[in-house]
């Protein structure tokens, strides 16, 4: 089935909530699929690196479960690794997704997860873009698609993560945003604390337990502070 790229600007009736109350986000941006859906504050990022050991790709694929599970909408990047697993377990109890790509919606970056993109609009979820049709992706788009990622949902789980990562940079968004960020215990792939403000869990279950809690909308934890590159 094809899918009509669409767009929707500030101002307009389905210009999402989050996009208004947070900072540093497009007043217009394009999408695939239906996008109402996100007016209900019930979306979590969950991402990583994606070249994460086994354990990392299971954990990440069993929180895409636990959130569909708990009635949330998953959002990352579609990249390949962690964000591919915990896509496919959210659809697998028949959650709906969210992929935010760094490029026109005209394309699928990776190309590998074409047929992955094509089953999240067939299972009720979205593509999103700030960018055109016919614009190629380039590394500063890829950060500037994180905020997009941690400004559409109510928490950001990293599963696994390097230094100077994309998740990394989430996170940062995420603070800024006043979005809280989850980790789970020997994320990182290297040693050291380099994600000293966000809250550890021991395991997928203590996720969904963080899920089972959680109250759409409820304060924000940290003040939103202007993004660097605006």
């Amino acid at each position: 089935m094809s899918y009509e790229i669409l767009s929707c600007q500030k101002g307009d009736g389905l210009y999402l909530k989050r996009f208004m109350e947070r900072k540093g986000l497009p007043e217009k941006f394009f999408y695939k699929g239906d996008i109402s859906f996100l007016n209900d504050l019930r979306a979590v990022a969950v991402i990583g690196s994606r070249n994460a050991p086994k354990d990392s790709i299971l954990n990440a694929y069993m929180s895409g479960q636990y959130a569909a599970m708990e009635g949330f909408d998953v959002v990352n990047g579609l990249a390949v690794g962690c964000d591919t697993a915990a896509l496919r377990g959210a659809l697998s109890e028949g959650g709906r997704c969210v992929a935010v790509l760094p490029c026109g919606l005209d394309m699928v970056v990776p190309s590998v997860n074409e047929y992955l993109a094509q089953e999240i609009l067939e299972k009720g979820g979205c593509l999103i873009s700030e960018y055109a049709e016919g614009t190629e992706p380039e590394k500063y788009r890829y950060v500037q698609r994180d905020r997009l990622q941690s400004g559409l949902s109510e928490a950001v789980l990293i599963v696994h993560y390097g230094e100077d990562s994309g998740s990394l940079k989430t996170a940062e968004f995420a603070r800024k945003q006043g979005v809280k960020v989850l980790r789970y215990q020997g994320s990182e792939k290297n040693e050291g604390d380099l994600l000293p403000y966000v809250k550890t869990l021991i395991d997928p279950e203590a996720f969904r337990a963080f899920l089972k809690n959680y109250k759409p909308g409820e304060a924000i934890v940290y003040e939103q502070m202007k993004l660097p590159f605006l």
